[in-house]
């Protein structure tokens, strides 16, 4: 084992004690100091800082395994009880449902603003006239020389027996072979983010609309942006939202009743459990997640914190292998750490060694979760270098400051 040593000469000391002594007692020079806080020992200050239980563990390959079966759990700001402060949850726990109840509306009935279209067929020569109808404010339409007829309310089926009947009193039979659609739905909505949406005669349901193209559903956003992967902002359907581990909460505001909804677990259910009403109206807003991190530090090229996603989760190598993490000379491959916070206060730390090249290989078999910390050790000669290179530089800089002192 060699023993690094080092001298300063007694005349180097004589020279510092007598600068100093000459500029506190000359009447032209001052000595400035670093301003230094008044403190305590180490161990008093130590006695007031949080002290985590730490379980130490290798990192093996049954160890590796049994880190990868800790949920990724991610972290969402939400608002406190009174709408100012907020506070961090887990995202499970983010959106608290209440789903509304399943309603059937039945067939659509005509209203206001509606535009139908009548046709009629010619039997004989196969050819056909058609004509659009508007449901006028009062709820009646114009049907040609058939006089008014009120279509407000009706559905589709008993309008065409109203107007059935009036073709056959008017004894024009070569005008009872029509067929009767609705043009354009206009009298009844919903709306999504404030969007007005036409409600239509088909059923439709709440999937159905989440599940439109990237570009429609990022219009519908309240935040005004794309949702974020990541560091990294992308377009996706809601449907796709658990493919990330992201979810979005949707509510529905339904005769003064809000309902609460996540995206993700509402794709998750099997058929179409929420059927839209008219007048729904629903706000669709993504949660508001907290920075996913690793912490890097100890001997590294920088004390960093470096970004991670449950779309592609990295691995340990991936961390300390990549870049600058480790320094050739100064970092100590022998204490290498992952500490995982089990819960509050209480840690466990898998160490890996990889002074045996074998082992670098756990490194690839150990998953990261966020708030995870990565710490490398100094090597020993790294600290007695630093603290031999900080004596020398105070010797060198009295000795400088000496030599300026006499020439003058």
């Amino acid at each position: 084992m060699k023993i690094i040593t080092f001298s300063v000469s007694l005349n180097s000391l004589t020279s510092v004690i007598c600068l100093l002594l000459f500029l506190f007692h000359s009447g032209c020079g001052r000595v400035y100091f670093p301003f230094k806080l008044e403190s305590v020992s180490r161990s008093e200050r130590d006695a007031g800082q949080s002290k985590p239980k730490i379980e130490l563990l290798p990192l093996t390959q049954a160890n590796a395994k049994k880190a990868n079966n800790t949920e990724y759990t991610s972290l969402v700001r939400i608002k406190g009880a009174n709408g100012l402060s907020s506070k961090l949850v887990p995202s499970s726990k983010a959106i608290i449902e209440k789903y509304p109840p399943y309603v059937d509306p039945g067939e659509y009935k005509i209203g206001e603003n509606d535009i139908l279209r009548i046709t009629f067929i010619n039997s004989g020569t196969l050819s056909e006239k058609s004509f659009p109808l508007l449901v006028r404010k009062d709820g009646l339409i114009n049907l040609l020389n058939f006089g008014l007829i009120n279509a407000s309310g009706l559905t589709l089926g008993q309008l065409r027996d109203e107007i059935y009947e009036r073709i056959i009193i008017s004894e024009i039979p070569m005008l009872k072979d029509f067929d009767l659609t609705i043009q354009s739905f206009n009298s009844k909505k919903f709306f999504v983010n404030f969007k007005r949406m036409p409600y239509i005669s088909s059923a439709i349901y709440l999937k159905d609309v989440l599940s439109t193209d990237a570009e429609s559903l990022s219009s519908f956003l309240s935040s005004g942006g794309p949702i974020t992967v990541g560091n990294v902002d992308t377009k996706i359907n809601l449907g796709d939202l658990a493919l990330i581990n992201r979810d979005a909460e949707i509510r529905l505001i339904r005769d003064d009743v809000t309902y609460k909804i996540s995206a993700v677990n509402l794709f998750k259910k099997r058929g179409d459990v929420v059927r839209i009403l008219p007048e729904d109206q629903f706000v669709i807003e993504p949660l508001n997640y907290f920075g996913e991190d690793v912490l890097l530090i100890g001997e590294t090229g920088a004390q960093v914190k470096i970004p991670i996603n449950s779309v592609q989760i990295p691995v340990l190598s991936d961390i300390v292998f990549s870049g600058r993490s480790l320094n050739s000379l100064s970092s100590d491959i022998s204490q290498i750490y992952l500490l995982r916070e089990k819960r509050k206060q209480e840690f466990v730390a898998y160490h890996l060694d990889i002074t045996n090249p074998a082992r670098a290989k756990l490194a690839s078999s150990i998953e990261m979760r966020p708030r995870d910390i990565v710490f490398v050790a100094a090597q020993p000669l790294t600290l007695y270098n630093r603290v031999l290179s900080q004596i020398l530089t105070s010797v060198n800089l009295s000795q400088a400051s000496l030599t300026a002192v006499s020439g003058n």
